[in-house]
């Protein structure tokens, strides 16, 4: 009915045409639309549908989107592009602008945007990666080569600014740390720390630091400095350090520092 519309079994190439704005429709026996192919590329299945594709290959062409709204089972292996020529695939989360994963075909890189976390043996990671388990949680970093200098390490690195444009760090920064939390029967509380600290002002080729021990003392879960170890090599038990050993016990009433058995 209307011109420049039309359908047309063009029978040189065996294809089905169709012509304008004309489109194609699937309906199911209480005649609602389930498929409906329109004349400027566009294939859309309605809720409800199942689209069972059997062909070995289905090609999309580069000027094509795929857009799929609901629920899709996959029950085979899914490969994007080829050994050394590949694409990104990125996936979207609720939260708006840093809650995605982005597998980066340029750098093959797995991004996680800021907001995102991963959780291994946990629904609900806390961290950005957070690795739970009733019968243990492990995590393993292993190197395997026959040079002296490669080693499985452990980085902590801090700045002032931000990431794509640091800044320097100050005199005493808390640089990084390794925190013991145990449960106490109601909630989880601190027992015990390793901490790393700036020791001095730094500069560029400049960075004096320490590390200092923590524990929590029966009846307690608050944290008091055991042991430093200084820029100075200088190490103080229960004290700041103004030699190489340096112990001082500060409870009332002490005579003993230091008991030496053979």
């Amino acid at each position: 009915a209307t011109a420049g519309q039309y359908m047309l079994w063009d029978e040189s190439a065996d294809e089905l045409v169709l012509g304008g704005d004309s489109k194609l429709s699937f309906h199911d026996a209480a005649g609602g639309e389930n498929i409906i192919a329109s004349s400027d590329g566009h294939l859309e299945i309605n809720a409800g549908t199942t689209l069972d594709i059997t062909a070995p290959t289905v090609d999309i062409n580069a000027a094509t989107a795929l857009n799929v709204d609901g629920a899709t089972q996959i029950n085979n292996t899914v490969t994007v592009g080829v050994d050394d020529t590949g694409y990104d695939v990125k996936f979207f989360g609720a939260t708006a602008t840093n809650g995605y994963m982005l597998w980066d075909e340029s750098t093959d890189d797995l991004i996680l945007g800021s907001a995102s976390k991963i959780g291994i043996g946990t629904t609900a990671p806390e961290y950005a990666l957070h690795i739970g388990g009733d019968s243990g949680a492990d995590a393993m970093i292993q190197s395997s080569n026959n040079t002296d200098t490669t080693s499985a390490r452990l980085f902590f690195r801090k700045s002032g600014g931000t990431m794509a444009s640091p800044t320097i760090v100050a005199d005493n920064e808390l640089i990084g740390s390794i925190l013991g939390y145990a449960y106490d029967g109601n909630s989880w509380g601190s027992m015990a720390s390793m901490v790393f600290d700036m020791d001095g002002t730094p500069g560029d080729g400049d960075l004096p630091g320490r590390i200092e021990f923590y524990t929590a003392a029966d009846g307690s879960e608050s944290l008091s400095e055991r042991m430093r170890i200084t820029s100075a090599g200088h190490v103080g038990i229960g004290t700041t350090p103004s030699d190489r050993l340096h112990i001082m016990n500060n409870t009332s009433g002490a005579t003993t520092f230091l008991t030496v058995l053979s």
